[in-house]
């Protein structure tokens, strides 16, 4: 018990990071929860209780300011639950302001620091919300006063108990009675008894408490504790450990027992009057040197924690079973290399008597086969060839049926390993697989503080919060649905005049919702509001020289043209929006994770993005392609079709090389010229892959289509790292590197018009 206090312990940091972000993420929703329904009294609850275990915890691992914060949170929540404070809009605000300096102090500790911003003003509106009087937002003490006799179980030990103290005890050790007596009047005195323990244990073992540890860690103030410590220091020296300023007002020690082998007693100790005087200045050094390291060593650590993956055991179960079919299936692979051996062995002695039966053939026929001097005729001569060779031909006949039986057993056996191979895949995707609801947690606080800033009254609905994605996704996620959700609440839903206006009702809906298509996940941020305004987008291209006056746009170029750099439509700049970088933020972050974006609206009923990507970065399904010598693999999820073209089908437009596909006409990228591959001289038919989406896509020039296949995405190191047109690389079965092709990029590329423009570009990317 006592490692697990300790506040250095890397298990126990790990856990109390990953429980504290938890417990933040509770309180925040349910603090949301309680501003909706303030008579929630299951949110109340849960909002206590999870303000309780992050204060437990903090003091646990010695993280005093935010455990004095988060007690200071719990009384706030203790008048809300005994219904002596109203919950309000001050309430709310006041506590999510908390929550944010409980996650800043958080967020500092993961870094290696403490927190050190002044929290006056925030801990002066919590008291307002209690009482004008600090001292009754403090927990009410239980027990009597520090100058008071001991309660009741906290007194000496009975011969029997001791003895079995004893026999607890290290062999030369003292068995210590320290009795404490605790300071009321220290903020955190509830947790008083846990952080004497815990510098305690630094000078010994402690056998016993009086009350029980499990009652100090209750949240409950006791006035005198009894700690039976095992130790080899002297009396001084651990006197000096257990006064912890402004938590012990006095501490008794006790010697109880000692053993015949143990070194000299304290007393013995303080016969000799100079090292006696000398011993507490060197115990208070080696005690400071000691927490000092220990907080470096914590910092360290904590820097590190900064994700951890939860796991459903019964995802390992079906790793774990898959792995004992693998050891199985290697156990096989070892006997059929045995019996290969045996079989190579076996031919060799067959291919030695072979050559012994032929040697003896061709000694046996005459050099004249038509006079041999025995009369036999060339007939007789034919069937006595015949014979042998066929005698000799059977030779290998057991060779055969054994290298035959054992490569069918090769071959069930390999596809055996495939399947493995193909579920073990699947499971350990299953692990990286959290549920979105970790990304889509973060928007209710966003909503509400961006629609209160913006004066207006919003919703926010949530679908799909089971759907699950790679967690490597959700960190780059964010910033990506931030913007799209901030663009639909500025520019999309109105004020709720504007509203009544149009026929609305003052509320405003944002639907955040995600689901499944095969190996994607789609992601769909939709509005309610004003929907996206063609005419003003055209407008304000023009303005910026984006497009030509004359330049007539379907609706689905103009909305993409707000994910061009710098546009915006709004009329000025404000916190919020305006400065035309949000959604070009959301097409770049979204391509470099191989996904695509895309926009709906219809003016006067809203708005949507809808966000696709792979469910996992680290093994995709690519299109393996040939181009001269060199393999590329394109995503498969960038793949629209396939298709031969002739030489006469490729025309020139705007110094441009395009072809038709049915109804668009799309530009056409050589990839040979594109990354300079010498090819030989194709014929008058052409491979073809268009890639893109829908409303944007290009087509590429191959040699020749090799298949479909997974591939492990390597990413590019050094100077490789901003190669344009590649998104990484991978390893093909045969050993080969082959790069993976970057869709986005060249989507960019092919749809740019102009000769000198694309001349410019293809020098870059070579």
């Amino acid at each position: 018990m006592s490692d697990y206090l300790d506040p250095a312990n890397e298990e126990l940091l790990k856990d109390f990071f990953e429980e504290a972000q938890g417990q933040v993420s509770l309180l925040e929703e349910n603090i949301l929860a309680l501003e909706n329904d303030p008579e929630n009294r299951e949110a109340v609850d849960e909002i206590f209780r999870a303000a309780h275990t992050l204060k437990g915890g903090a003091a646990t691992v010695e993280m005093t300011e935010l455990a004095e914060f988060t007690h200071i949170i719990e009384d706030v929540l203790d008048q809300i639950r005994d219904d002596k404070l109203k919950v309000d809009d001050q309430v709310v605000d006041t506590l999510l302001k908390a929550i944010d300096i409980t996650k800043n102090m958080l967020a500092e500790r993961l870094s290696g620091s403490v927190y050190q911003d002044d929290t006056t003003t925030i801990v002066d509106g919590l008291h307002s919300l209690t009482s004008s009087d600090k001292s009754s937002t403090l927990p009410s003490a239980k027990g009597e006063s520090a100058g008071q006799a001991a309660p009741a179980g906290t007194g000496d030990l009975t011969e029997y108990e001791l003895l079995e103290l004893k026999g607890a005890a290290d062999p030369g050790s003292v068995i210590y009675l320290v009795r404490v007596y605790f300071s009321e009047d220290n903020p955190m005195n509830s947790v008083g008894g846990v952080q004497v323990f815990a510098a305690l244990k630094e000078v010994g073992t402690i056998l016993q408490t009086r009350p029980d540890f499990n009652e100090l860690l209750e949240d409950n103030f006791f006035p005198i504790i009894d700690y039976y410590l095992a130790s080899m220091e002297n009396k001084e020296k651990i006197k000096s450990v257990c006064s912890i300023d402004e938590v012990v007002n006095e501490s008794e020690i006790k010697v109880l027992s000692i053993e015949e082998r143990a070194a000299p007693a304290p007393a013995a100790a303080a016969a000799t009057p100079a090292p006696a005087e000398a011993e507490p200045v060197s115990v208070q050094q080696e005690i400071a040197e000691q927490e000092e390291e220990k907080k470096t060593a914590t910092a360290k650590k904590a820097s590190a924690y900064g994700s951890v993956l939860r796991v459903d055991s019964s995802r390992i179960d079906v790793l774990l079973n898959l792995v004992s079919e693998t050891i199985i299936t290697k156990a096989t692979f070892n006997l059929i290399s045995d019996k290969f051996s045996e079989i190579l062995k076996s031919f060799q002695q067959s291919e030695i008597l072979f050559r012994e039966k032929m040697t003896d053939l061709f000694n046996s026929l005459p050099d004249n086969p038509v006079d041999n001097g025995n009369g036999d005729s060339v007939g007789n001569l034919k069937r006595m060839a015949t014979e042998r060779s066929e005698d000799i031909l059977n030779i290998f006949n057991l060779f055969h049926g054994n290298l035959k039986e054992n490569v069918n057993k090769f071959r069930n056996t390999a596809q055996s390993l495939g399947r493995i191979t193909s579920d073990l895949q699947e499971g350990v995707m299953q692990i990286r697989m959290v549920p979105i609801s970790q990304l889509f947690s973060r928007f209710p606080r966003l909503v509400r503080d961006l629609a209160r800033n913006l004066e207006k009254d919003v919703k926010l609905i949530i679908q799909g919060e089971d759907t699950e994605l790679d967690k490597s996704l959700v960190e780059d996620l964010v910033d990506p649905l931030v913007h799209c959700v901030r663009n639909s609440l500025d520019h999309g839903i109105e004020t709720p005049e504007e509203r009544i206006k149009a026929g609305k009702d003052t509320l405003g809906k944002i639907e955040l919702s995600a689901h499944n298509e095969g190996n994607l996940i789609v992601i769909k941020i939709s509005d309610d509001g004003k929907g996206i305004d063609v005419n003003s987008i055209r407008r304000k291209a023009v303005e910026r020289g984006i497009i030509h006056p004359n330049k007539n746009l379907s609706d689905i170029e103009a909305f993409n043209l707000i994910f061009e750099a710098g546009f915006s439509t709004a009329s000025q700049i404000t916190n919020v929006s305006g400065r035309g970088v949000g959604l070009n933020v959301v097409k770049k972050q979204v391509e470099k994770l191989n996904g695509s974006v895309s926009i709906w609206s219809e003016a006067g009923k809203g708005s949507a993005f809808t966000i696709k990507l792979p469910l996992t970065l680290a093994i995709i399904q690519g299109m393996l392609v040939r181009v001269g010598k060199e393999i590329y693999a394109i995503p498969v999820s960038s793949v629209i079709e396939s298709l031969r073209i002739k030489t006469s089908d490729i025309k020139m437009l705007d110094h441009y090389e395009v072809f038709d596909l049915r109804d668009d006409v799309l530009s056409l990228i050589r990839l040979d010229r594109l990354f300079q591959i010498e090819t030989e001289k194709k014929g008058n038919y052409h491979f073809i892959i268009v890639v893109g989406t829908e409303d944007k896509k290009v087509g590429l020039m191959i040699d020749s289509l090799i298949g479909e296949e997974d591939v492990v995405i390597k990413p590019l190191k050094d100077r490789y790292t901003s190669s344009p047109g590649i998104a990484g690389a991978t390893i093909l079965g045969d050993g080969t590197v082959s790069l993976i092709l970057d869709v986005g990029q060249l989507l960019d590329y092919g749809l740019k018009s102009g000769m000198d423009e694309r001349k410019e570009r293809e020098m870059a990317f070579r």
